[in-house]
């Protein structure tokens, strides 16, 4: 039962790691399966330093309305 419940945890950290190096934003839903599906889920960015300020967001559907924020010139400067 453990190393069952180890692979699932080596397959979900590699799941991110793939979604994280491809940084394919058509993939963005699918790669947000990975994480809570609810409220309680927080973003928090380099610059946050407190809850609902500068780049700590809060609530899924928050999440992903961020997305809608960057320009194309944004996404190709993050795939880089």
């Amino acid at each position: 039962m453990q190393t069952n419940i180890q692979d699932e945890i080596r397959s979900t950290l590699q799941k991110l790691q793939d979604g994280y190096t491809a940084r394919d934003v058509a993939k963005l839903d699918e790669f947000m399966q990975l994480f809570v599906q609810d409220d309680s889920i927080e973003m928090i960015g380099v610059g946050a330093s407190k809850r609902a300020a500068n780049e700590w967001f809060e609530g899924l559907a928050r999440i992903l309305a961020v997305r809608l924020r960057f320009t194309d010139a944004e996404l190709r400067a993050w795939r880089e």
